[in-house]
């Protein structure tokens, strides 16, 4: 152990400093992209956008998985309208907002992704009349995140992202937002396919303390994506997890933005 170690842990490692260390790993987390909402993380998002609008190819195929009302969609369609979109929001009550804006810039679909085929529910706060972006296939995530707050009950559609792009004729999908309230894991379970096949670019998912009532980990997402490198999104640029899985710093349950970058695109994406 080094010297600055041993006296870092020397004058701190007391019990009299816990409130200390407890603001500090807080704040390190933050800075490291973990629980960091606002406009640092909207800077970081928009950052990233404005990175793979320049280096997508031409009629590059996007996919946005929970659209909601289409931040993502209009953002990426105004700055690239050769850009071919695909936004997917089962919600009845989000879906008909985002019909309305559409403008033929993007095509919609009203019907979830998962890793089956078939009807699930889906729990929809009832804040605002309903077509909250807190809206999930996790019931569990309202009884216990939520503390059973009164929401509503929605039968959905759910496909798999393999057959729908097989249907839809996608050769592959070069960017994948997911944005499934802590159904992200099972949406690219459902394209097993195409990441064996190496037909999935860039996917970006959100992975918070939703992920507890999932039962989805990081490890989880690693091992989906072999050929992928995950980052968290800070405001700045990419941050990289690790080279190789540690779940003392992988495993954290707070907001995160992470993108999955291929190997064969991280010189492009993360300088």
């Amino acid at each position: 152990m080094d010297l600055s170690k041993k006296i870092w842990f020397s004058a701190f490692a007391r019990r009299r400093f816990r409130k200390f260390n407890d603001r500090l790993l807080r704040r390190g987390l933050v800075g490291l992209g973990v629980n960091d909402y606002g406009p640092r993380q909207e800077r970081g998002e928009r950052r990233l956008l404005e990175r793979l609008v320049h280096i997508l190819p031409q009629r590059a195929i996007v996919c946005d998985v929970g659209a909601h009302d289409g931040f993502y969609t209009h953002f990426l369609a105004s700055l690239r309208p050769d850009l071919i979109i695909h936004a997917f929001e089962p919600n009845p009550i989000s879906y008909a907002r985002l019909a309305e804006t559409t403008k033929g810039h993007f095509t919609i679909h009203q019907f979830a992704l998962g890793d089956k085929e078939g009807e699930a529910t889906l729990h929809d706060p009832n804040e605002a009349g309903g077509g909250s972006g807190c809206a999930s296939l996790i019931g569990d995530v309202m009884h216990e995140l939520y503390d059973n707050a009164p929401h509503q009950k929605v039968s959905v559609q759910v496909k798999r992202l393999d057959h729908t792009a097989e249907t839809l004729q996608l050769p592959r999908i070069d960017y994948l937002k997911i944005d499934a309230e802590g159904y992200d894991l099972m949406v690219l379970r459902g394209a097993s396919r195409l990441i064996e096949e190496n037909r999935l670019g860039v996917v970006q998912f959100e992975f918070n303390t939703m992920n507890v009532f999932s039962r989805s980990f990081m490890y989880d997402f690693y091992k989906a994506l072999p050929q992928h490198r995950l980052y968290r999104i800070v405001q700045d640029g990419l941050i990289l997890l690790g080279e190789r899985y540690n779940p003392l710093t992988w495993e954290l349950f707070g907001f995160q933005n992470i993108v999955a970058v291929p190997k064969d695109m991280e010189n492009t994406l993360t300088r």
